[in-house]
């Protein structure tokens, strides 16, 4: 969770006591100045505590809460930032869709609690499967996202058999086979915009279920 909601409201304090103590420095006693710190140390107090509010109320709006992924509205607000840094950089952004085979049967056969711990689970694996400047993102229900900038095509396949092998662990403490069907696609090669790359993605993705259910 970020600090930053409660360090500027700590620097507004800070700033318009500093500037308050300098204007009238001189001028008064000093329990003139005594009353100023007590004030603004009171000031502090609770400009933190509505800080640390912004900070919680901005951290809920972008973590999925049964996840701790981010959500959906995370990936729409820093999409056109790391598009943005890529087209400096003429660097590639891959996108990955991550859907879990058979998910409505595992919640209707185990429950739903079940059903949660295997997106739990899921999220853990992605998110030491992927890098630490890779996004994980609960997508949909039972769907991730996985934005992975400045990308290494080698070193990303690479990751991916991770995934899948990480991912095949999550079937042995619970006692049911889990597992995942992956589509990607790349900017600025197969998209200009998320909508675009994610209509990519999804198709490809839809096509590894399908060759798995053929097999």
């Amino acid at each position: 969770m970020s600090y930053r909601g409660r360090l500027l409201s700590l620097a507004i304090v800070i700033l318009n006591t500093a500037l308050l103590i300098l204007l009238s420095y001189t001028r008064q006693s000093n329990s003139y100045y005594a009353l100023i710190i007590s004030i603004a140390a009171l000031y502090a107090l609770v400009g933190w505590r509505l800080g640390k509010k912004y900070d919680q109320a901005k951290y809920y709006a972008e973590i999925d809460e049964l996840t701790q992924v981010n959500n959906r509205r995370f990936a729409l607000q820093i999409f056109p930032k790391l598009k943005k840094d890529a087209d400096r950089k003429s660097s590639k952004i891959m996108i990955v869709i991550i859907d879990i085979d058979h998910f409505k049967t595992i919640n209707d056969l185990y429950s739903h609690d079940i059903g949660d711990q295997v997106l739990r689970q899921i999220s853990d694996a992605l998110t030491d499967s992927f890098r630490n400047t890779d996004y994980i993102i609960r997508w949909g229900g039972d769907e991730f996202l996985v934005i992975l900038p400045n990308v290494d095509e080698q070193a990303t396949a690479a990751l991916h058999i991770h995934m899948q092998e990480r991912i095949k662990k999550i079937s042995i403490p619970i006692s049911i086979a889990v597992s995942v069907s992956v589509g990607q696609s790349l900017y600025p090669d197969e998209g200009k915009n998320l909508d675009e790359l994610i209509k990519v993605a999804d198709q490809n993705m839809y096509t590894h279920k399908n060759s798995k259910a053929k097999g």
